[in-house]
């Protein structure tokens, strides 16, 4: 009987496991392709207040990128604020990562102190992005509600 307890707790842990693993992946939505990165967006993060939208992003590079410090990494989030009405966006903080996808080691995270808000470039990954965060939901869709942080 004692084992068959501690056989069903670790299949309910294993089972919870894999299920929030799932419900992780689920949240990165891609957004951009290309031959040197994939970015994604994570919906669970993104935040709406009146006109302005927080987000991060996950830039998931297919080989190692230096920083400025000559550090390898093989991902990068961004935390990023666009102005839905101004059409800009403003970097809040950036976390790079030696593992794809944000994983593994946090290699550095700082925050972006002296940043300014930017046009978005049309076409740009910023651009796609902004369709995202700051279109309005469509009735009856599954489309981020409006939040406040």
């Amino acid at each position: 009987m004692w084992k068959r307890d501690w056989t069903g707790i670790f299949s309910c842990a294993l089972a919870a496991l894999l299920c929030a693993g799932a419900a992780q992946a689920n949240e990165l939505q891609a957004v951009r392709t290309t031959d040197k990165a994939t970015v994604y967006i994570d919906r669970e993060t993104v935040r709406q207040t009146t006109g302005k939208s927080t987000v991060w992003s996950i830039w998931d590079h297919k080989s190692d990128q230096t920083n400025l410090l000559g550090e390898p990494y093989r991902s990068a989030a961004l935390h990023n604020e666009y102005d839905c009405k101004a059409r800009t966006v403003r970097l809040i903080e950036v976390a790079e990562y030696v593992d794809p996808l944000a994983k593994g080691d946090l290699l550095r995270s700082y925050p972006a102190e002296d940043s300014q808000p930017r046009p978005i470039s049309p076409g740009s990954v910023s651009s796609a992005i902004f369709d995202e965060v700051c279109a309005p939901p469509v009735p009856g869709s599954t489309k981020i509600e409006n939040r406040s942080f």
